[in-house]
C-alpha cells in the first residue's frame, strides 16, 4: 500500500484559492499595514458592487462608517502593536450604493523575517440579515428600557411564584429599596398584612387562571422605610409563546396615597362630627336602618340603641365659656369610644346629645351602660341615659324606617324619665377649679319604670 503524503497547501495557486473562496461565499482581501487593499476575491465585488478598479491600492479604513472607523482602526493597530496573529470582529462597510454590510472577519496577521507585522489576510462572511435583527432587537429593548427611566410609575416583572425579574428605577423609588435588595425579592412581603398578601395573590391567581389583564387593583403596601403607602397596581400575563401558557406576571405600580387621603377626608367630612370625630347624626340614621334590616332578614341575635344626654351641659357653657364646653364634648367622647367594643357605634347627635348602637348585646345591656357613666363621671361629669332593646327573633317589623323611627322614641323617652326623676337630686362637680351643681348620673332601660342609679 503506498504512503498517504501530507497535503502540501503551497500547491495551490492564489487564483485558485480564491475561487474556492468564492464558492464557500466567503470575503477575502489582504490589506498592508497602513490599510491598503492588496487584493480581493470576486465575492467581495460582488457584494459591494464596487469593481477591482475601485478597491485596489485604496484604504480600507474609507470604506468604513464614520460612526465605526474609529473602533475599527483601533482593532487594526491594537493587533499591528501587540504582534497578535488571529483576531476576530464584526463591523459594517458602505457598498457601492451606501448600504451598510455587515461582517464577521477572521484576521490574521502575516510576519516578515523581523517578526513585525507585514500586512493582514482578512476572511470574511457576511451577516448584515442577522446584525439587522439583532440592532432591531437592541433598539427595541433600548426603547423598552428608556421608556421604562422615563415613566414616573413603578414597572415590574415576576415569575409565575412572585419574585421580582425585572423592574424600573421609579419602582425602587416607590417602594423604598435599592437594587441590591429588591433583587429576586417575592412582591408578598410587601403587603401591609397577612390579609392584604392573600387578596393579591388571589389577584394574581385569577389573572393566571383566565389570562385576562387586571387594570387596577388598590392595595396597601409597606415601604423598604416601614411607612404604608396606598398603590394601585395593574397585572398583566406575561405568555410563553412556545406553549401559549402564562410563564408570568408585569404590570405598572402607581402610588395613590394622596386620593386616597383625599377620599379619606372627604368622606370623614361627610360622615364624621367636626368637633369629637364621631360619626355624625345622617351616617348613623343611614347604619343603624340597614343593620336593622339585615338582623330582622336573618332572624336572630339582639341589638339596643343608647340616647346619652349631658346632664345641665348649659351650666358650663354659662360658666365656663363654649370653649371649655366643646373640650368637655371631646372628654365624653373618649369616654364613650372607652366604654363600647370595636363592633359598637357612636354619634354625636346633635348638642350635648350621643347616640349608640350596641350590636350582638344578649341583653348584656347594663354592664355596658354601668361603664359609660363609670368612665364619663371620672373626668367628672353626670350623664343621663336611655336605652331601648331590639330582638331579632321576636320583634315585629314591617317597614324599618317606621320601626326606626319607634325605636329612637322609645330610646328618648327613657331618658327623659330619667330626667325627670333625678330633677332635684344634684351633686357637686369640681371642674377646672370651678364647683358645678350637675344632676346625678342615672339610666333606664326598655319600659321598665325604675331609674338605677349606678353606685
Amino acid at each position: 500500500m503506498p504512503k498517504s503524503k501530507n497535503a502540501d497547501y503551497q500547491q495551490y495557486k492564489p487564483e485558485i484559492i480564491n475561487k474556492m473562496l468564492n464558492f464557500a461565499r466567503v470575503l477575502s482581501y489582504s490589506l498592508s499595514p497602513a490599510g491598503e487593499i492588496l487584493s480581493l476575491n470576486e465575492y467581495v465585488i460582488s457584494e459591494t458592487g464596487y469593481s477591482e478598479d475601485d478597491l485596489m491600492g485604496r484604504n480600507f479604513w474609507n470604506f468604513v462608517p464614520r460612526d465605526y472607523k474609529k473602533g475599527v482602526i483601533d482593532f487594526y493597530l491594537n493587533q499591528l502593536r501587540g504582534k497578535t496573529e488571529f483576531t476576530v470582529n464584526e463591523f459594517p462597510i458602505i457598498s457601492k450604493t451606501g448600504e451598510y454590510i455587515w461582517m464577521q472577519q477572521e484576521v490574521c496577521a502575516r510576519f516578515d523575517e523581523t517578526g513585525e507585522v507585514s500586512g493582514y489576510d482578512i476572511f470574511g462572511t457576511v451577516i448584515t440579515e442577522r446584525k439587522k435583527t439583532e440592532l432591531e432587537l437592541y433598539e427595541i429593548v433600548d426603547k423598552h428600557r428608556r421608556l421604562m427611566r422615563e415613566i414616573p410609575d413603578g414597572y415590574y416583572r415576576l415569575d409565575l411564584k412572585g419574585n421580582l425579574l425585572e423592574y424600573n428605577e421609579s419602582l425602587l423609588n416607590l417602594i423604598g429599596y435599592d437594587e441590591f435588595t429588591i433583587n429576586g425579592m417575592n412582591y408578598r412581603l410587601l403587603s401591609s398584612d397577612d390579609e392584604t398578601a392573600e387578596f393579591t395573590r388571589k389577584a394574581f391567581n385569577s389573572v393566571f387562571r383566565s389570562k385576562n389583564r387586571i387594570k387596577e387593583l388598590e392595595w396597601e403596601l409597606v415601604r423598604g422605610d416601614g411607612d404604608t403607602i396606598y398603590v394601585s397596581t395593574s397585572i398583566s400575563p406575561v405568555i410563553d409563546r412556545s406553549t401559549g401558557e402564562v410563564a408570568g406576571f408585569e404590570g405598572i405600580l402607581r402610588d395613590i396615597t394622596e386620593r386616597i387621603n383625599e377620599l379619606k377626608q372627604m368622606t370623614n367630612l361627610a360622615t364624621r362630627d367636626m368637633l369629637t370625630g364621631l360619626y355624625n347624626r345622617f351616617w348613623f340614621i343611614e347604619f343603624v336602618k340597614k343593620s336593622l334590616a339585615l338582623g330582622f332578614r336573618e332572624k336572630k341575635g339582639a341589638a339596643a340603641v343608647l340616647f346619652i344626654d349631658g346632664n345641665d351641659f348649659k351650666e358650663i357653657n354659662d360658666s365656663l365659656g363654649h370653649e371649655e364646653g366643646d373640650k368637655m364634648l371631646k372628654k365624653i367622647s373618649r369616654a364613650i369610644i372607652r366604654s363600647v367594643r370595636a363592633t359598637d357605634v357612636v354619634s354625636r347627635y346633635g348638642g350635648d346629645e350621643f347616640c349608640i348602637y350596641l350590636s350582638e348585646i344578649e341583653y348584656n345591656v347594663e354592664k355596658i351602660v354601668k361603664k359609660i357613666i363609670s368612665n364619663i363621671e371620672k373626668i367628672p361629669y353626670m350623664v343621663s341615659i336611655g336605652c331601648q332593646t331590639i330582638d331579632f327573633n321576636s320583634d315585629m317589623c314591617h317597614n324599618i324606617n317606621s320601626y326606626y323611627d319607634g325605636i329612637l322614641n322609645k330610646a328618648d323617652d327613657n331618658l327623659y324619665c330619667v330626667k325627670d326623676a333625678v330633677r332635684d337630686l344634684k351633686k357637686e362637680v369640681p371642674y377646672n377649679n370651678v364647683i358645678l351643681e350637675i344632676t346625678s348620673s342615672a339610666y333606664k332601660i326598655d319600659t321598665d319604670g325604675t331609674v338605677i342609679y349606678p353606685g
